[in-house]
């Protein structure tokens, strides 16, 4: 039997461009991989993915790629306190172009008001607005006289008929320019509430007695007393007058004497927060008084100055240490202020000795002469304007027989106030001041005085109040040229006649009783 024959197919053997082209799958597929992952270790995002969309709006574009209007110093919350409200800073927009464009650039506003029904109203539209559809349209050209910055108001907003304290709505603002690609164009949103917060103050701290130069703690104590939340936080101010406040957190800015500080924890109704931790001071170091001034207003408000950049703290560095924070507390044992700030005293131990000066005056009779008179301070806390740290009068009393006919002043308003016709006159914080006196009439020792009355308010501590007083002498040598010829006034020469008279009529007498006496002398001898 002849053997079958069997045929089997041998296996396709494996070409090499379909191998090389699984390679390269497998190797593409492996490189994707890596760069994801060095995508997500590193600052930018993995590629194929999509991040997500912040508040701010600007597409893929760069400052480069053209110029773009930019909405800043923009509050996210706005609270609509009462109807009477000032619209001075109703609903204010600063804008700003990146970079120079052309003189027919337009910026322009398209705002979404759509949602406001019962909650809020527009009214005054801007004559470079319109309304349609539930949004307001406005076009304005770009002002570069002014840097690129410039402000619109679009319109003003008021609470609605009806609404209730606490409800709120939002609007939407798109910012651009007219001619630039879409992509550039700003997207910001704003809350608007019903009714404002309404915060008070207190301030827990020792400050009285405090050395000079020392350093102290002060702690703000914060209550919501109103109905409506401090959705977006608070903002706590401290001022120390004359002091200094050392930079240190982050979440907070410091200009030389006084700390700002921003909380983004929201404040309900009826909530008292207060630091975590005190603030640090530094207690001035020459200066007798001073105060420790506090303020806080939630952010939004219509207090808020943090949106007003002419209102910016010149100079102001931020801190860089952790944030400050607030936490719950209770406003025992704290005054709370009725309003929204608060300030309290502070008296150093020291002290400043005020002396009085006064000169020596010389002169005849119908001459006007000055006089100087001053108050000197000396001791620990005396600063270069220690007559504002420790306020007092300065109390001039002319000689007798002489009057004050002016003062220290420009010219148009006199720096003292001269009474009792000219006999004396009083200075208000003067350290020096000089006076033009007329000699009237001879007085035999005749004195006037120069004395410092200080403050009872803010007393000096003076340790030698004996000194606060001067003599002021006068010394009348003859009568002037102008008075010999009658030229002076009516009172001054009627003066000068009745002394002459009354020096001739005494020799005139003791000329008759010396003569009487040598005859009685010769009739004795005679007889």
């Amino acid at each position: 039997m002849p053997a079958t024959l069997r045929y089997e197919r041998a296996p396709e053997p494996v070409r090499p461009a379909r191998r090389y082209a699984r390679r390269a799958v497998t190797l593409l597929a492996f490189t994707t991989a890596l760069a994801t992952v060095l995508a997500m270790l590193g600052d930018g995002p993995p590629p194929n993915t999509h991040t997500a969309q912040s508040v701010v709006t600007r597409g893929d574009k760069s400052d480069k790629d053209g110029p773009r209007l930019r909405l800043t110093h923009f509050s996210p919350v706005q609270y609509l306190a009462r109807q009477d409200a000032d619209p001075d800073r109703n609903f204010e927009l600063h804008l700003e172009v990146s970079e120079q464009v052309n003189s027919d650039t337009e910026a322009t506003l398209r705002i979404d008001i759509s949602q406001l029904s019962g909650t809020a109203v527009v009214r005054q539209l801007d004559e470079r607005c319109r309304h349609e559809d539930g949004e307001v349209f406005c076009s304005s050209p770009v002002r570069e006289d002014n840097g690129g910055d410039f402000r619109m108001r679009p319109f003003d907003l008021r609470p609605a008929l009806g609404s209730k304290p606490g409800e709120h709505a939002t609007l939407t603002v798109r910012a651009g320019l007219r001619g630039v690609d879409d992509s550039s164009t700003e997207l910001r949103t704003r809350e608007l509430y019903v009714g404002e917060p309404k915060l008070s103050l207190g301030l827990k701290g020792d400050f009285k007695g405090l050395r000079p130069g020392s350093t102290f703690t002060a702690r703000p104590v914060v209550r919501n007393e109103g109905n409506v939340p401090a959705v977006r936080g608070i903002r706590v101010a401290v001022h120390l007058d004359n002091g200094d406040v050392r930079p240190r957190h982050r979440n907070c800015t410091y200009s030389g004497n006084q700390v700002s500080c921003v909380f983004s924890r929201a404040l309900e109704p009826g909530e008292t927060v207060t630091l975590r931790e005190p603030l640090s001071l530094s207690a001035p170091k020459r200066q007798l008084h001073s105060a420790v001034r506090a303020s806080t207003y939630p952010v939004g408000g219509a207090l808020d100055p943090t949106y007003d950049p002419e209102s910016s703290q010149y100079g102001a560095s931020q801190g860089e240490g952790p944030p400050l924070e607030l936490v719950e507390s209770s406003s025992w044992g704290v005054d709370l202020a009725k309003g929204d700030s608060t300030n309290f005293r502070m008296e150093l131990d020291s002290y400043v000795d005020l002396r009085a000066v006064g000169d020596s005056l010389r002169g005849k009779v119908g001459e006007t002469v000055r006089a100087r008179v001053e108050v000197r301070g000396r001791g620990p806390a005396k600063s270069p304007n220690f007559q504002e740290d420790t306020p007092f009068t300065l109390r001039f009393t002319a000689p007798e027989g002489t009057r004050v006919v002016s003062g220290p002043g420009d010219g148009e308003q006199s720096l003292c106030d001269i009474e009792d016709d000219g006999r004396q006159a009083s200075c208000d914080r003067l350290t020096h001041a000089d006076f033009e006196l007329r000699i009237e009439r001879k007085r035999p020792n005749a004195r006037g005085k120069v004395e410092v009355v200080p403050s009872e308010r803010y007393p000096p501590h003076d340790p030698k109040p004996e000194n606060d007083t001067a003599a002021v002498p006068l010394r009348v040598t003859g009568v002037s040229d102008t008075e010999r010829t009658g030229s002076g006034s009516p009172d001054e020469r009627s003066d000068s006649r009745t002394t002459t008279y009354m020096g001739g009529a005494a020799v005139l007498l003791a000329l008759g009783f010396g003569t009487r006496h040598v005859i009685r002398r010769r009739r004795q001898a005679g007889g």
